[in-house]
């Protein structure tokens, strides 16, 4: 397991090889000094998959999957949570890399192990004019590392940016390598391209599978000899550019199906770095959450980082970093200080079924303590009509507010 308390970045790595007793108290096989959590809090022990669960009549409960659950055993698979008190576990297959995981080399790259692969490349990079290959999905930081590779380059020239996706087909040609005046149609001036403006410097050709494959062709003669020729100009130019490009498709599966030159890849693949999707690497969340926030004033609660670790991520680190600015903005607007669970779900896009509105209120609900009233508020909704869906779907809001125990 590894655990977060709303304040620093993941702080215990805890190896549950047989049943531990997690809690306050000396007894403890794992002890948290923290009063939110009880002398004798909680035993797990593992299990196929996952761990079982037990709550040791706690005075403020266990969550799983942010439902608060009996004294009898519960199963939390690999990648739940688990809350007590004001600290959140996640269940990971294999904690043995997050102990021995150092101070990161690249404090850019927020995350733990998962990105260790990324960071080793990106110190490989730094030594060598050799291509790179980014790939990952949407928003998973792929400019980022880029602009990594840039920095640690030491190259006296510009890092320029090239969206292949976001420029006309029609003009990729002349954006890339230029133009003369007069070369067509509405060129009534000349244009150095992006390929001379990175000139000793580093170009990114993002989403480099948008790319026509016609001009694939010309951008691979650019690459094996260092020179490109501008539309309309009949000498080429020679240019020192180190490439990077990045995509969020396969380009192997391109390949096969003919949309993406095999000689292209194999000359901008030199070294490959995949970036894994937020949702494979939930353990990084809070870290990236308190890097965003980047406020002293600011804090988070334990039930928002709990619903922020169940989210999908469709859109991975720029949609968590787009929610957690948002979420910060209100905030501010209302001169409070934390970050609530009900301020995460103002912000997060929910569906209209059953699942969705049953984890809203659950949430709702581990945020407000049981007290309906303030559950209702929270979820903009009257309170007569909480009280209709929580008997329609058979939740006792007493199971959310503090146990008296040790």
């Amino acid at each position: 397991m590894l655990a977060f308390d709303g304040v620093d970045a993941p702080l215990i790595g805890c190896v549950v090889d047989r049943p531990r007793l997690i809690g306050r108290g000396d007894e403890a096989d794992v002890t948290i000094d923290d009063l939110s959590v009880s002398r004798a809090h909680m035993v797990v022990e593992p299990a196929r998959g996952g761990l079982v669960v037990r709550d040791c009549r706690s005075r403020n409960g266990t969550f799983v999957d942010g439902a608060p659950i009996a004294e009898g055993p519960t199963f939390a698979p690999h990648g739940a949570t688990i809350r007590l008190g004001r600290i959140v576990f996640i269940v990971h297959e294999d904690v043995s890399p997050f102990l021995a995981c150092t101070t990161p080399r690249d404090t850019r790259l927020v995350g733990g192990p998962s990105l260790e692969d990324a960071r080793r490349k990106i110190d490989l990079a730094k030594a060598s004019t050799l291509p790179v290959l980014i790939e990952g999905e949407t928003g998973s930081g792929k400019e980022l590392v880029a602009r990594a590779i840039h920095e640690a380059s030491g190259r006296t020239g510009e890092l320029v940016e090239i969206n292949c996706a976001a420029i006309p087909s029609e003009l990729v040609e002349s954006e890339l390598f230029g133009h003369v005046r007069g070369a067509f149609s509405g060129s009534d001036r000349a244009r150095a391209g992006l390929f001379r403006s990175a000139d000793k410097g580093t170009i990114l050709l993002d989403e480099i599978g948008e790319l026509p494959i016609a001009l694939q062709a010309k951008l691979l003669r650019v690459l094996e000899t260092g020179e490109l020729r501008p539309v309309g100009e009949d000498h080429v130019t020679s240019v020192d550019v180190r490439i990077v490009a990045a995509t969020n498709r396969s380009l192997d599966a391109m390949v096969k199906n003919g949309t993406f030159r095999a000689d292209l890849l194999h000359r901008i693949a030199a070294m490959r770095i995949a970036l894994p999707p937020l949702r494979e690497r939930p353990e990084d969340i809070p870290s990236l959450v308190l890097h965003f926030l980047d406020d002293a004033e600011l804090s988070i609660a334990s039930p928002a980082i709990e619903r922020l670790l169940r989210h999908a991520w469709p859109g991975n680190v720029r949609e968590l970093r787009h929610l957690v600015l948002s979420s910060a903005a209100f905030v501010r607007a209302a001169r409070r200080t934390m970050i609530t669970a009900a301020d995460v779900m103002d912000v997060l896009p929910t569906g209209c079924n059953e699942e969705d509105g049953r984890a809203r209120i659950l949430d709702a609900l581990a945020a407000a303590g049981g007290n309906v009233t303030q559950a209702a508020r929270d979820l903009g909704v009257a309170r007569s009509g909480l009280y209709e869906q929580l008997r329609r779907l058979q939740l006792d809001p007493s199971a959310f507010r503090p146990a008296r125990g040790r």
